[in-house]
């Protein structure tokens, strides 16, 4: 009985180790239709079939690790034994012999789609916007701790975002195999409970290292992984587009909660100011949770093969390009968060005459926050013109350049105001970038898991960045200082994004 064969890949395979997935390599290119960027996986290994005993070609990193390899025809059909001619090429092989994968296809449009992304982006706001409004948070527990250094008090937020960022790897897996609005419904019910038990015990530092810390910070990280990818599967043409509005929230998100905060502070205090934010976070979260939907792929599609201790692709961690993309956002994030974390100490002390204007102090983080909603937005239709890897360079290197040729030396209200404004939009992409630019270096087999261990190579700088700009602050007592040091750190990150860029693309001008 005759069979027919699908071919995934028509390129030859390349000699030169392994790539990625050659047809997910072009996913931000537009060489593919956009139906043809994502082939679900759903039956697993009871569909897979290795390699008919071609380890050589598995060795060379073929079209898609995974599928099957086969000799074919010109028109895609499977050869017979024996027969003179053909090409090998990747097919997919089900229970019943070689069948078509089934493609994903993405709806780009009408309401539902969209109020998913508006679900996915008010809960961006509530958990990456926490950390944006920290600046507007920690002058007033410097009441609470007098005697406490700020460094040690930015260890708080600097715990919380460890454990946001260090835990996606893991969390987006158990949202693969027990929900992803399950988990997400976890994660938000322990977010605000941990803010309410943090309010409680706000005069106990190792209290709020703990509750406000590690454990809020590994809450936020169950839903990150999983409101970031549920966009994916409802957008193709316009992925970067509604990525970025996804991650804008941070920015928006960080704004509306540093007004919010500054607002309340002098009248209700630290401990009464949480609880209401606690509130406000609950309500969010409830009505993002209602709009989110997560569509299943089609019922026959091509399984994947997976490194089983890992759960990445094989080969990856033979591959440069993996190890240039990790150290790139090891590095530059170490200098990121910094204008967030002491803006708003730095206005008060610039700006003396008017520091008791509790709003004006915080105006600079506001700005700041909502340019990072504006640049993250535009970031995606930017990164789909220029490609990612080609933006992700362009952003820490503007933040870099920012940070350590303008904020070192602006001393005025009006140029701390320019500053947030310019860093906003251009210094803030490369968080929205991750999963663009590991889809471009390794293809989509793996993209969460892969996504996730980027993420969680943050977690250092995440913990320690604040921590050691505040100590930069406290040995020199200049702020100069602080903005040369975390501008270096992101001039780092860009520079060690370059080896992956020409290990794909030696071309200086290519989009990609």
């Amino acid at each position: 009985m005759s069979s027919s064969t699908t071919v995934v890949g028509a390129a030859a395979p390349s000699s030169t180790g392994y790539q990625g997935g050659g047809l997910a390599r072009h996913i931000t290119s537009n060489d593919l239709a956009p139906t043809e960027s994502l082939i679900a996986r759903r039956r697993g290994e009871a569909d897979l079939r290795e390699r008919d005993g071609h380890e050589g070609w598995a060795q060379t990193g073929g079209l898609e690790a995974g599928l099957t390899a086969q000799t074919v025809d010109v028109a895609g059909e499977k050869l017979p034994p024996g027969a003179a001619g053909g090409r090998k090429a990747d097919v997919a092989f089900g229970e019943e012999g070689e069948v078509a994968a089934e493609e994903w296809t993405f709806p780009d449009g009408g309401w539902k789609a969209w109020s998913v992304i508006f679900g996915c982006f008010l809960h961006s706001c509530n958990i990456q916007g926490y950390g944006m409004a920290w600046g507007a948070l920690v002058q007033e527990l410097q009441r609470h701790h007098p005697d406490a250094d700020l460094s040690v008090l930015q260890l708080i937020v600097g715990l919380q975002n460890f454990g946001l960022n260090a835990s996606p790897f893991i969390t987006g897996r158990l949202g693969e195999l027990y929900g992803f609005k399950r988990m997400i419904a976890i994660g938000s019910t322990l977010s605000v409970v941990l803010l309410v038990c943090s309010a409680v015990a706000v005069d106990s530092l190792p209290a709020l290292f703990v509750l406000q810390g590690l454990l809020l910070g590994i809450a936020h990280g169950i839903s990150l992984p999983l409101f970031m990818t549920i966009p994916s599967q409802w957008f193709s043409r316009r992925r970067g587009l509604v990525t970025g509005i996804t991650v804008s929230g941070a920015g928006w998100g960080g704004a509306i909660a540093s007004l919010i905060v500054r607002g309340l502070l002098p009248s209700l205090g630290y401990r009464n100011t949480v609880l209401v934010y606690a509130g406000i976070s609950a309500v969010v979260y409830v009505v993002a949770w209602m709009l989110l939907e997560v569509r299943k792929p089609p019922a026959r599609a091509t399984p994947a093969r997976w490194d089983t201790k890992t759960g990445m692709p094989p080969g990856i961690f033979r591959d440069p390009a993996f190890y240039s993309l990790v150290l790139s956002v090891t590095v530059g994030v170490w200098g990121f968060l910094t204008p967030s974390y002491f803006l708003t100490d730095y206005t008060a002390k610039s700006d003396p005459v008017h520091a008791g204007n509790s709003l004006r102090t915080a105006g600079p983080i506001i700005v700041l926050n909502v340019g990072i909603g504006l640049g993250r937005i535009g970031a995606g239709s930017f990164a789909d013109a220029i490609g990612p890897c080609n933006a992700m360079f362009f952003s820490f290197a503007a933040g870099g350049i920012l940070q350590a040729g303008m904020w070192s030396h602006v001393t005025s209200f009006e140029g701390i105001m320019a500053f947030s404004v310019l860093y906003g939009l251009f210094g803030s992409w490369f968080f929205l970038l991750m999963p663009a630019v590991a889809a471009n270096l390794f293809g989509l087999r793996g993209l969460a898991t892969i996504t996730g261990w980027v993420v969680a190579s943050q977690s250092p700088g995440q913990l320690a960045g604040a921590s050691v700009s505040g100590v930069v602050l406290s040995s020199s007592g200049e702020y100069s200082h602080v903005a040369s040091y975390a501008g270096a750190m992101m001039l780092g990150g860009a520079l060690l994004i370059l080896p992956a860029r020409f290990l794909r693309r030696p071309s200086l001008l290519a989009r990609y």
